[in-house]
């Protein structure tokens, strides 16, 4: 900066020659040079005329200027490395790319949780499209004859018409769906034992040979003798030696006033009924009683074994299940065996 405000008649040399040019010009109180140079670096003088009190004064104020680096008032870039003549091979970098992958990644991340979420949904109905499609049927070396065995309630005299209709349920719909169409093969008292066989040591031979044992639970197993001793062998059987799995058809809300509650049943079946549920079975609530697709049959379907054979066509059931629940009223009359020797 050389001269100030209210001087007048300015003149400027470098050196002490006059400054000439249009590299060269004042804007308020500063001198400045257009692309300077090292030989733009010496002593800079502003000579002006100062008035004081009415007596004009010649002031004249000297500075020193040096352009220490050249190449930084350059208006060309300056290449510092590599040197000169050499090469190097170099890549853009590709900052989409980069974008596509991160993009890509999380959207694979969504997709599988939204298949672990539907996984877990639809988990029972994915086993049983597995097991319809796969076509083929497994066969077991585990010494077992039945796929499950059958455990309700018989005949009793308060109430006959809940054990008809348990009846019926257990000889016509059980039989017709899981073995007719599904190629399982249950074993049911009243049904499958030969005539003067031992019920006590048939029941326990019977229940040890099944891969599960499919428990159908009304108010009335309280009052069925049957009912507590194959209740007994079959929950020793699935939590002692574990060898086989219970499966708990509850036909009747157990819970209801006048229905059984938790408190009356027997400790591990109260347990079990705690740790897996019960499949609820409803007269009024299923439309097709009878049809695979429903909620119910497709929990009893995988909750039981894969099959050992393919379905077979309905036999001597068919004729038994257009008479209805009176027919069955012939295979309620059961020996009591609750005093048999279960050890």
């Amino acid at each position: 900066m050389i001269g100030g405000a209210g001087r007048m008649d300015r003149a400027l040399a470098m050196n002490c020659k006059a400054l000439q040019g249009s590299r060269y010009y004042t804007q308020g109180t500063y001198l400045l040079i257009d692309n300077a140079t090292s030989k733009d670096s010496g002593d800079y003088t502003c000579k002006f005329m100062h008035n004081e009190n009415g007596v004009n004064y010649i002031v004249t104020a000297t500075r020193s200027f040096t352009v220490q680096d050249e190449n930084g008032f350059s208006s060309f870039p300056v290449i510092i490395a590599p040197p000169q003549n050499e090469i190097k091979d170099v890549e853009i970098v590709d900052h989409q790319s980069t974008y596509y992958i991160l993009a890509g990644f999380g959207t694979l991340l969504m997709l599988i949780n939204i298949m672990m979420i539907m996984l877990k949904v639809f988990w029972i109905e994915v086993t049983l499209f597995w097991r319809d499609t796969a076509g083929h049927y497994k066969t077991s070396n585990d010494g077992k004859i039945y796929d499950a065995y059958v455990i309700y309630p018989r005949t009793h005299k308060d109430n006959p018409e809940a054990t008809s209709s348990v009846e019926y349920f257990v000889h016509q719909i059980l039989p017709d769906v899981l073995e007719n169409k599904c190629g399982y093969n249950l074993c049911i008292y009243g049904r499958d034992l030969l005539p003067g066989e031992d019920a006590a040591t048939a029941v326990e031979t019977n229940i040890q040979k099944s891969r599960r044992h499919i428990f159908i639970l009304t108010p009335q197993i309280l009052h069925s003798k049957e009912f507590a001793y194959e209740q007994e062998i079959a929950l020793h059987s699935a939590l002692i030696h574990n060898d086989s799995k219970a499966i708990l058809i509850e036909m009747e809300a157990l819970s209801e006033p006048g229905g059984l509650q938790g408190m009356e049943m027997q400790d591990s079946l109260r347990h079990l009924m705690k740790v897996q549920g019960t499949i609820k079975w409803r007269d009024d609530h299923v439309a097709n009683k009878r049809s695979l697709n429903s909620k119910f049959w497709k929990h009893v379907r995988y909750h039981m074994p894969v099959p050992n054979k393919p379905p077979r066509k309905p036999s001597h059931l068919a004729s038994l299940s257009a008479q209805g629940p009176q027919c069955l009223r012939g295979h309620a009359d059961t020996p009591d065996f609750v005093n048999a020797n279960t050890s």
